[in-house]
C-alpha cells in the first residue's frame, strides 16, 4: 500500500539469499507511527533506519519519505550504499534511481552477510553485473566451499555468487566446454572426482599443478583460456600449522593417490617432511605418484606398507572413503597408536568413522575442514574475487 505520506519496507533477516518485502502501510502522520507501535510495541521511532525483535524474529525498517516526510538516516539513497543495523552490514538498493522520493519507489535493505545455522552466508542481490563462480563435484551435498567462498564474497563486497555444480565424471568435458561461453563466469573450483580429469581441459597449468598432476581451481585468462592450479596441498599444510602441527621432519603415511593425495604429498615434501609413504589400492597409481614426486623432491616418497602405517608420525586419509556412513575404513586402524596424529581430507561428516576410531585409540585427530580454511583465501585471490 502506498499513501500520500510515506511507506515502510520491513525485511526479516534470514540466512538465505532472498529479500522479503512486506508490511507496507500508510501513515497519517510521520511523527506518530501509532499503527506500528501497536503492532510492534518495541518500536519507538521509525523515522530512521531501526531494528527490533518481534516474536523471536529480527527485523529492520527503512522509512521512505514522500511529500512532507523526509528520510532521516537514508537520505537520497539513489544507487547503492552500505549501512549498519544491529551490528549487521547491509547494502541499500533503491528501485528507481531517477526518482528516489516517489511513492512507487522503494528501498530494499539486504543483509550483506548474516549469521545463520550454517554460519555467515552471502545475501547479495543478483543483477546483470553479477559474476558467477562455482565448484564442480559429484556428489555435492558434502561440500563446504560455497559457504566459505560466499562469506569472502560478502566480506569483500563483491557483486558475485558462488554455487555448486553437480556434474558426473563422464559429463565434465562437455560442461567445462560450455563454461567457456559463460562470459560472466571468471573461474571455478573442483573436487572429487574431477581433480585429475580437468588437467586435459586446461590450456595452461600453475607450478604446483605441473608437479602434482592435479588441479582444484581454474580461472579464465586473456582470450578465454583456462589456467589451472591446485591449493589442496598448500591448504592442507596451512591447516595443519594452524592447529600447531608442523610437518617438517615428520614421517607421513598417506592413504590414496588421487588428486588430493598428489597435492598433499607435494606440499608436505615442500614443507620438509622427512619421509612420505604412499599407499593405494591400485599399486600402479601409487607408483606413478611416487615417481612424479621423487623427480621434484629427491627421493623422499616411498611405497607405503603396513610397517609405515604403524611407525608414521602423521597418518592421512586422502581417499573418499568416509563420505558415506556405510563406507569401509580406508586403512587398518588396529595399527594406530596414541602417539600418532590421524588426519582427514573429508569435510563432511566433520568427524569421519576413521577419526572416531583413531580418537578411541588415543590418537590426536585433525578434521578435513582445516584443509578448506587453509586454502580458501588463496583460492579467492587466484580467482581475483
Amino acid at each position: 500500500m502506498h499513501g500520500p505520506n510515506s511507506s515502510i519496507v520491513l525485511l526479516r533477516m534470514l540466512p538465505i539469499e532472498r529479500t522479503f518485502k512486506s508490511h507496507l502501510a500508510n501513515w497519517s502522520h510521520c511523527s506518530k507511527p501509532s499503527i506500528w507501535q501497536g503492532l510492534f510495541p518495541a518500536v519507538q521511532n521509525l523515522t530512521r533506519t531501526d531494528s527490533w525483535s518481534y516474536t523471536g524474529c529480527r527485523y529492520c525498517a527503512i522509512v521512505r519519505g514522500v511529500g512532507g516526510c523526509t528520510p532521516v538516516s537514508i537520505q537520497k539513497t539513489c544507487g547503492r550504499r552500505e549501512v549498519s543495523a544491529a551490528g549487521t552490514k547491509f547494502r541499500v538498493d533503491v528501485a528507481r534511481q531517477s526518482d528516489c522520493v516517489r511513492s512507487d519507489s522503494f528501498v530494499r535493505l539486504v543483509p550483506m552477510h548474516t549469521q545463520g545455522a550454517g554460519g555467515i552466508v552471502s545475501a547479495n542481490l543478483i543483477d546483470g553485473s553479477s559474476k558467477v563462480y562455482g565448484i564442480i563435484a559429484d556428489p555435492v551435498a558434502q561440500i563446504r566451499t560455497p559457504e566459505a567462498m560466499n562469506k569472502i564474497i560478502a566480506e569483500r563486497g563483491r557483486q558475485a555468487v558462488f554455487v555448486p555444480f553437480h556434474v558426473h565424471a563422464d559429463n565434465l568435458r562437455t560442461f567445462v566446454a560450455g563454461l567457456k561461453a559463460w562470459l560472466n563466469l571468471p573461474g571455478f573450483t573442483l573436487t572429487v572426482p574431477h581433480k585429475e580429469a580437468i588437467l586435459a581441459l586446461c590450456d595452461r597449468l600453475g607450478p604446483m599443478a605441473k608437479i602434482t598432476g592435479s588441479v582444484n581451481v581454474v580461472r579464465r585468462r586473456a582470450g578465454g583460456t583456462w589456467e589451472g592450479e591446485t591449493y589442496d596441498g598448500l591448504g592442507f599444510v596451512a591447516g595443519m600449522k594452524s592447529q600447531g602441527i608442523d610437518p617438517a621432519g615428520a614421517k607421513i603415511y598417506i592413504q590414496g593417490s588421487g588428486g588430493a593425495a598428489k597435492a598433499i604429498a607435494a606440499a608436505l615434501a615442500e614443507a620438509g617432511a622427512a619421509r612420505i609413504s604412499v599407499a593405494n589400492r591400485s599399486q600402479p597409481r601409487a607408483v606413478t605418484l611416487i615417481n612424479r614426486l621423487n623427480a621434484a623432491y629427491s627421493g623422499r616418497c616411498v611405497s607405503g606398507i603396513a610397517a609405515d602405517l604403524a611407525t608414521a608420525d602423521v597418518v592421512i586419509n586422502a581417499t573418499s572413503l568416509g563420505l558415506h556412513e556405510k563406507d569401509p575404513l580406508p586403512m587398518d586402524v588396529s595399527a594406530l597408536s596414541s602417539r600418532q596424529i590421524v588426519a582427514e581430507v573429508i569435510m563432511q561428516p566433520h568427524t569421519t568413522a576413521l577419526l572416531r576410531e583413531a580418537r578411541a585409540r588415543g590418537c590426536r585427530i585433525h578434521q578435513g575442514i582445516h584443509m578448506l580454511t587453509g586454502q580458501v583465501v588463496e583460492i579467492a585471490n587466484f580467482l581475483e574475487i
